[in-house]
């Protein structure tokens, strides 16, 4: 999108392909564009043309906010494979918005999904049934998506699908917890571990 933000743009010929929740991913057959925050409503499957401003997010990536929707009845479009970012979520090579897939275990708190031997994270962003996911803490998820963007250690995907694949069992902690130093020599957690360790041995 070669437009300068704050831009009114015109957009037209686009199939809504995943509904996200505030707005909608769409493509023209070759490239894929975010549109957020919409002032109407679309289907999947719908043609559209799309005036709106032209804006680019935190991660660098283009998106159009808000505008006008004409509706063009519908359109049919065959998705690509997605790619598999599973084991190269660090060093992620994708285009905007291009669709991808990863697997791995799911941070209700960060609303994030972690893979084990991976120092980046998915950040699950603008899902349509958010409410749902906040039952799948510690889950194994599938997230299908569009990638938009990446700023160590988040790379940032607008799901289409999720799958649930239960609870995991093994959870993995990639935290050495030095952080909490500062706070557990104050208040002598360390001496309080021994002398109930002590206590537990008698």
């Amino acid at each position: 999108m070669e437009a300068d933000d704050e831009t009114i743009v015109k957009i037209p010929g686009l199939t809504v392909l995943t509904i996200t929740g505030t707005g909608f991913v769409a493509t023209d057959g070759n490239v894929n564009v975010y549109i957020k925050d919409i002032p109407f409503t679309v289907t999947e499957g719908q043609k559209v043309t799309i005036v709106g401003e032209k804006l680019t997010s935190d991660m660098k990536v283009p998106y159009i906010e808000g505008g006008k929707m004409t509706d063009e009845g519908t359109g049919s479009v065959t998705q690509k494979q997605p790619l598999d970012v599973t084991e190269s979520l660090d060093k992620v090579k994708a285009d905007n918005y291009q669709l991808v897939t990863l697997t791995g275990t799911y941070d209700a708190i960060m609303k994030c999904v972690g893979i084990r031997g991976m120092a980046n994270s998915a950040y699950i962003y603008d899902y349509k049934d958010v409410d749902a996911l906040e039952e799948l803490g510690g889950h194994k998820l599938t997230v299908t998506g569009y990638y938009a963007g990446t700023a160590n250690p988040v790379v940032r995907i607008i799901p289409s699908e999720i799958i649930d694949h239960g609870y995991n069992e093994t959870v993995y902690f990639f935290d050495d917890f030095e952080w909490m130093d500062p706070w557990t020599s104050l208040i002598g957690v360390h001496d309080w571990v021994e002398e109930s360790d002590k206590v537990a041995a008698e």
